[in-house]
């Protein structure tokens, strides 16, 4: 056990590490906007990774095609906003296979480009931004997969899929397609802007499969999704240099790794390090002085709104079986 979790914890390292240095020398080049892609694109391919090479490669050419066709949709909010529903209630189906963990991990990241498009120094072409924007995606999850690969052979290390009843699995697709899709349509209208993404980040952390899944559990996410907003208010505000932002960022995504992928720790403790990374790798290009209060406020009203879904859900699904319950007496 000890000797699996060391080696989960070393290929993690190299990965991130391997990452790295792509992004950095993009950033050097004077493309922050497609490091920052790459980088995101990898953190997709890394979470499919840990449960196959197949699987990375599949969702680093989904978070590819996505972001492209995401970035060319942020003008138009009906369109984004249904677009990005259908992929969050895509990669929520995955839940019946267990994978939606990796899966909801392309919404997740290509939401930051839905609300705030990457620029493209020396391109005045929207359409030429987007396809850079997602090859660099789709670059930096394949370039991870093949780094893994390259380093490890058929010795990759993989977590263990929890596949939910297929029920379950459409009910919650649909929910979650619903609830981001419409919130995306709204933030694309009213305010499509960075921070904003922020709203979109904490319903795909706090919306959750299990519709038996209690208040309690799902104001632990909340807690861990706002404590992690806090932290990064120090490293939001501090100015930093982009390529010093960057390689915070790529270092506590790592440690979300290690906490979700190898020590298997609560999923609180694994929201907090992806939380503040996600901050941090969005930051890099963000007035980061003028938008650190609207993160938390999206945050919040994120969480509430999560709650409050659960909670409903909850209370039908009691009434349900109650119901059955006194039929069957």
């Amino acid at each position: 056990m000890a000797s699996a979790r060391t080696r989960k914890i070393v290929v993690l390292g190299l990965l991130n590490l391997g990452n790295l240095i792509p992004a950095v020398i993009l950033i050097m080049l004077g493309q922050p906007g497609l490091s920052l892609a790459l980088v995101f694109g990898s953190a997709v391919g890394i979470t499919g990774l840990m449960f196959s090479a197949r699987l990375g490669v599949g969702l680093a050419l989904a978070a590819g095609a996505s972001a492209a066709v995401l970035s060319l949709l942020h003008p138009y909010p009906l369109a984004g906003g249904v677009v990005f529903g259908l992929l969050t209630g895509a990669a929520a189906y995955t839940s019946r296979r267990g994978l939606h963990s990796a899966a909801m991990m392309v919404p997740l990241f290509t939401s930051f480009i839905l609300i705030a498009p990457i620029s493209v120094p020396g391109s005045s072409s929207t359409l030429v931004a987007a396809l850079l924007s997602g090859a660099a995606f789709t670059a930096g999850g394949l370039w991870v997969v093949v780094l893994a690969k390259l380093l490890l052979g058929e010795h990759l290390p993989s977590a263990t899929p929890r596949p939910v009843h297929p029920t379950t699995s459409i009910i919650y697709a649909v929910i979650s397609g619903l609830i981001v899709g419409i919130a995306a349509g709204i933030l694309l209208w009213v305010f499509p802007r960075q921070p904003g993404a922020w709203l979109l980040l904490t319903l795909l952390i706090l919306l959750q499969p299990d519709p038996h899944d209690s208040w309690r559990k799902t104001i632990q996410r909340l807690g861990g999704t706002i404590a992690g907003g806090l932290v990064s208010l120090i490293f939001v505000i501090v100015p930093l240099p982009s390529a010093v932002t960057l390689s915070l960022g790529v270092v506590l995504l790592f440690a979300a790794f290690v906490v979700r992928f190898a020590l298997h720790r609560p999923y609180w403790q694994y929201v907090i390090p992806l939380t503040v990374a996600a901050v941090l790798l969005d930051s890099t290009e963000a007035d980061r002085a003028n938008i650190a209060l609207d993160r938390v406020a999206f945050t919040l009203i994120g969480g509430l709104a999560t709650i409050g879904v659960a909670l409903a859900v909850k209370a039908v699904i009691d009434y349900r079986d109650r119901a059955a319950s006194t039929d069957t007496a």
